[in-house]
């Protein structure tokens, strides 16, 4: 096992690493310049179009209440709508509009074509390294996950 040390490490070179991509998209992208909370639950109604918001919240990750804003200010930028459930009148459903769609997959894009440039620009035998921890990595996004 590694020392602390080197694990508070990881952990801040994951930070970092997550901050300069964040940093970096929207100045990329047409589209606007949304939060990370408002991404992140944009993220979550496009993969699962017609969910109810308690639903999305669950998903997320997120309180309740942190998506409801997330999704009051998502449907003022027009990437969203809400529907009545037909089966339960009192429940909305939430749905990406075609602009949410759209900004999610440029988004994505420029995204992973960033860190691909940025990987193209160091050494190769650090790729290498990057690529043998994906495994390592998804095992901690996972254990991260059970956590929330």
């Amino acid at each position: 096992m590694s020392n602390p040390a080197d694990l508070r490490d990881l952990d801040h070179a994951l930070r970092e690493v997550a901050r300069a991509v964040r940093k970096a998209t929207p100045r990329l992208t047409g589209a606007e310049a949304l939060t990370d909370t408002q991404f992140e639950a944009l993220r979550f109604i496009v993969h699962n179009p017609g969910a109810a918001p308690g639903e999305l919240a669950a998903l997320a990750g997120m309180q309740p209440s942190n998506m409801s804003v997330a999704l009051r200010q998502l449907a003022e930028y027009g990437l969203i709508v809400r529907e009545r459930d037909p089966g339960d009148r009192r429940c909305n459903r939430v749905h990406p509009t075609d602009k949410a769609v759209a900004h999610a997959r440029e988004m994505e894009t420029v995204r992973t074509a960033l860190v691909l440039d940025a990987l193209a620009e160091i050494d190769p035998a650090e790729q290498d390294k990057l690529v043998a921890a994906v495994g390592g990595l998804r095992a901690l996004a996972a254990a991260l996950g059970a956590k929330g």
